[in-house]
């Protein structure tokens, strides 16, 4: 039986355990902050579509964007939002664009912020507060197809 030598102190147990080699994880290095042309093309968008649907900085980033307010501030600060982030501003901005088509575009906010009897009293800003983004495309395609909603 082989024999054991005891550990003297705590530091001793730390010494003798094997390191780990440093591995290269993307998720460390996606999000620094790397040269970027000054008009990225989301930063516009988030500025956009913020002053869009006439959102401050808090309610856009919790309500529309589910993330925190200071992660919008990294975005608008040239740090590189996160691919599913990127899909979630792209939905935004057909979203808004189609509304731009059916009214005024100084409407769409006040519009986003009234209750609405097709969405169960609910308001087109509390539908996307939920996930249910499906709900204000179909009175879209029924509102431009001419159907009542």
């Amino acid at each position: 039986m082989p024999t054991v030598k005891p550990l003297q102190s705590p530091g001793d147990v730390k010494n003798s355990l094997p390191r780990r080699a440093a591995k290269f994880s993307p998720r460390r290095t996606r999000n620094k902050l790397i040269s970027i042309p000054e008009a990225s093309p989301w930063v516009a968008q988030i500025d956009r579509l913020q002053n869009g649907f006439r959102l401050n900085q808090i309610e856009f980033a919790t309500r529309l964007m589910n993330c925190a307010p200071r992660s919008l501030i990294l975005w608008k600060n040239r740090r590189v939002p996160n691919p599913a982030v990127r899909i979630r501003l792209k939905e935004l901005d057909r979203l808004y664009q189609a509304l731009a088509q059916l009214m005024p575009p100084d409407q769409i906010g006040p519009w986003m912020k009234r209750t609405n009897d097709y969405l169960d009293p609910l308001t087109p800003l509390e539908v996307l507060d939920r996930g249910e983004i499906d709900r204000l495309w179909h009175i879209i395609h029924n509102v431009g197809s001419g159907m009542p909603t």
